[in-house]
């Protein structure tokens, strides 16, 4: 099966970036959020085996957290992600290769610098969900100097890329001179865990 696109826009800021050449040997999906708000409309992706998963969000407290629902159409299985920031964008592959398709909520924080966080979950059989551990931004780790949010991400046979541009002390808001870094990160299995780690060294 040939990579399906589905094209989005993200600011101008970084919207010329270099990504990653894609390898041919790996599907993977990535939709544009439309308004989920409405539980009798919800968003849903069609995985590989056809299981069907609709993505409801809701702003209980404000529109600047969300809770956001993945259930399994037509079934009582689902997973929900509590005052979480907003849905920006869906993603969905086998990272890992066991046959089960991942799926990484890309959420966005409201307001000025727009910082990303991924929420994933894996998909075994046709309908339990599993959680999957992401690691959080530590603003002093040499990586993350310049990091100011408005981040990429996207995925690229079996890694998971994350590119935002680098910020100089100089810089004002909305005008880094710093140029793009890229994280790449690959999905492990620790223990009876699955977690993303770090994979630039």
């Amino acid at each position: 099966m040939k990579p399906v696109y589905f094209v989005w826009i993200m600011t101008a800021m970084i919207a010329c970036q270099s990504q990653p050449d894609q390898q041919a040997n790996t599907t993977s999906s990535q939709i544009p959020v439309q308004d989920t708000t409405i539980a009798q409309n919800p968003q849903q992706i069609i995985l590989k085996n056809g299981t069907v998963i609709q993505i409801n969000e809701t702003h209980p407290i404000g529109m600047s957290l969300s809770d956001i629902v993945l259930k399994v159409k037509d079934r009582g299985d689902s997973v929900l992600f509590k005052d979480t920031d907003p849905l920006h964008l869906v993603l969905h592959a086998d990272l890992d290769g066991d046959g089960s398709e991942e799926i990484l909520l890309h959420t966005t924080a409201a307001g000025t610098g727009a910082y990303g966080q991924i929420k994933g979950v894996t998909v075994e059989g046709d309908s339990v969900f599993r959680e999957i551990r992401f690691p959080e931004i530590d603003p002093q780790r040499e990586i993350f100097k310049g990091y100011m949010g408005y981040d990429v991400f996207s995925i690229q046979g079996n890694t998971l890329f994350r590119v935002f541009p680098v910020y100089l002390p100089t810089d004002g808001n909305g005008q880094p001179t710093g140029g793009n870094r890229t994280i790449r990160y690959e999905l492990l299995k620790k223990g009876k865990n699955l977690v993303f780690v770090e994979a630039n060294n």
